[in-house]
């Protein structure tokens, strides 16, 4: 069963490749014309001709559209007009740092969330509560590139740790991660205290209790994994977020990941690398949300895919 769900998904994850890719094709088109970028304001228009027969961007639409996909199906997805590489190199070189950047993110908000709502749902209307409650108020509410600023204002600049920018130590990553980290903590403690407190009061929790189980063991076995369901969901998508490259943080923080290379490629109209870009965070998307109905079996032995 779950070979032939691996099958299901991975073929409707070509067809919706395959979609996002066409649409990206047509709206990067709409942006204007790069040549005119590349080329500069003192290139002769013969100059700019060139230039647009070397990247193929002289022929009409639907032929350049027929040759793009017949490189997507050879794994071929052009050369950067900009960086003159590989698009899909390109990308993958920046795919390392946004890892590492996602990475430490979903640690943080997975650890963050699950501690402030667990604790939150064992302790209802206590201090407890009341400062995970508003830890996920704020953490929902606050702008990703005021908080972002905010932390650099204060930690780099007021008491000199860590870096406002960069990227290779410890140092770079801890506040690029904790600005992109809180979002999806403030809602993991939300959702987790919701789904716990609904849990805790069933009648196979009480019974647990009665039978004298340590109170962390009815929490954890009991509890938690029966409110984890709707919690692997909102994982699924949130690291398939954070893998598709987190644009604000990175930008803020000059974080050489996926998602300031694709700003960057937006603002120079660079097709390729913003094509390329795009597949990858797709591809991502596909396999966290594949990764988050696998965790659901084994969460929960009842469910099974025919």
């Amino acid at each position: 069963m779950l070979l032939w769900l691996l099958l299901r998904r991975l073929a409707a994850a070509g067809v919706v490749l395959f979609g996002v890719l066409t649409i990206v094709f047509f709206i990067t088109r709409l942006s204007g014309d790069p040549i005119t970028l590349l080329a500069g304001t003192e290139a002769s228009l013969a100059d700019v001709a060139q230039l647009r027969a070397q990247f193929g961007l002289d022929q009409p639409l639907p032929v350049q559209y027929g040759h793009f996909v017949a490189n997507v199906v050879k794994g071929n997805l052009g050369a950067s007009l900009r960086y003159r590489q590989p698009a899909l190199t390109l990308v993958l070189e920046r795919l390392t740092a946004t890892i590492q950047l996602a990475a430490a993110a979903a640690c943080i908000a997975v650890v963050t969330g699950l501690t402030l709502g667990i604790l939150a749902a064992v302790r209802p209307f206590s201090v407890w509560d009341h400062v995970s409650m508003a830890f996920a108020v704020v953490g929902q509410t606050v702008p990703s590139f005021w908080l972002g600023i905010l932390l650099i204002l204060i930690f780099p600049l007021r008491l000199g740790w860590f870096y406002t920018s960069g990227y290779g130590t410890i140092g770079h990553l801890v506040l690029p991660a904790v600005t992109l980290g809180l979002f999806q903590a403030a809602r993991l403690a939300r959702l987790s205290r919701g789904g716990m407190i609904d849990v805790l009061v069933q009648d196979y929790v009480r019974t647990a209790r009665a039978k004298g189980l340590p109170r962390w063991k009815v929490v954890t076995k009991h509890g938690l994994r029966n409110a984890l369901l709707p919690l692997l969901s909102v994982l699924g998508i949130d690291v398939g977020t954070l893998l598709s490259g987190a644009v604000v943080t990175e930008t803020v923080f000059s974080w050489p990941g996926i998602g300031q290379l694709a700003v960057q490629s937006v603002f120079a109209r660079d097709y390729p690398v913003v094509q390329a870009v795009v597949l990858v965070a797709s591809i991502a998307f596909v396999l966290a949300n594949l990764c988050a109905d696998i965790a659901y079996s084994l969460a929960d032995p009842r469910i099974r895919y025919g």
